[in-house]
């Protein structure tokens, strides 16, 4: 096991109790657990972030589902998400559809139990930049979808635009490897790096994910000016991606 005295110092004894929990319960089927996400980041907020992980068993079961079901709300209190659950042969032969995901899973993660399960993947450029697109023209989508469910409500809209700079994040980071250029390890930086990069602005993302925690009632004027600027920047990112050569 790894030395958890590296982790920030409010998800150590979290991050103890699931890897205890889970090797009493689970014995030899347990082939790894991995932490992803915020905690292993300058970005981690104690009071707010979930702490993040993948479990790798050797072998997948309704009775794994139901024990991670039963210690649920006892991990939840701990600020433990409920772990992504996956198998070896699932995370080799998903690169392709999961590209993004297991890229950013592999440029930051630490594993705490066993072998780590992503030091060794491999990824192809068309995936990842066809994933980013993709992902980029969905964002957009339920922008527009969710403004209109909002019915323009400004705290409501703000929500939404947080939302959508928080889950961009690892296709942000994405669309820079693509480019063979550094991936900044906060939010802020990866930001301002991808404007250089790009030449888009990414003001408006920055400034909503910034604001995720803020309970203020922003100004209706404001945020829809907002809306527009966060829809304009992944617009172009979506165009970015879309002509670029891999």
């Amino acid at each position: 096991m790894m030395n958890l005295n590296e982790l920030p110092p409010q998800a150590q004894n979290p991050v103890k109790l699931l890897v205890e929990t889970l090797s009493t319960r689970l014995g030899d089927n347990l082939l790894s657990l991995t932490l992803v996400g915020s905690v292993l980041s300058e970005d981690y907020c104690p009071q707010r972030s979930d702490i993040n992980s993948v479990l790798v068993v050797r072998q997948n079961n309704r009775e794994i589902l139901d024990f991670l079901a039963e210690i649920g709300p006892k991990m939840g209190r701990q600020k433990l998400a409920a772990p992504l659950l996956m198998w070896p042969e699932y995370i080799r032969r998903s690169c392709d559809v999961f590209a993004v995901e297991w890229l950013d899973y592999q440029w930051r993660h630490r594993t705490v139990v066993g072998d780590d399960p992503f030091a060794e993947l491999r990824f192809d450029k068309p995936d990842v930049r066809v994933q980013c697109e993709r992902e980029y023209k969905s964002a957009l989508v339920r922008l527009r979808q969710g403004y209109i469910s909002s019915v323009r409500k400004p705290a409501l809209v703000a929500q939404l635009l947080s939302a959508a700079a928080r889950e961009l994040l690892p296709y942000l980071r994405a669309t820079l490897w693509l480019t063979d250029t550094e991936r900044p390890s906060t939010a802020e930086r990866t930001f301002a790096h991808l404007a250089n990069v790009t030449g888009i602005s990414m003001g408006a993302l920055a400034q909503r994910y910034a604001q995720r925690y803020d309970t203020k009632r922003p100004a209706a004027e404001l945020i829809q000016d907002v809306f527009g600027q966060v829809c304009e920047a992944i617009e172009s990112l979506a165009d970015y991606v879309d002509k670029l050569e891999v």
